[in-house]
């Protein structure tokens, strides 16, 4: 059960940074547009 709850836990954090890092790429590239 702990385990799973890990692995079931590190998709949602990778994809919580994804969306965070493309946030910034957008904004810089208002910024620079």
């Amino acid at each position: 059960m702990s385990q799973s709850s890990k692995l079931a836990r590190l998709p949602s954090i990778r994809d919580r940074v994804e969306g965070t890092l493309s946030a910034h790429r957008n904004e810089l590239v208002s910024l620079l547009s």
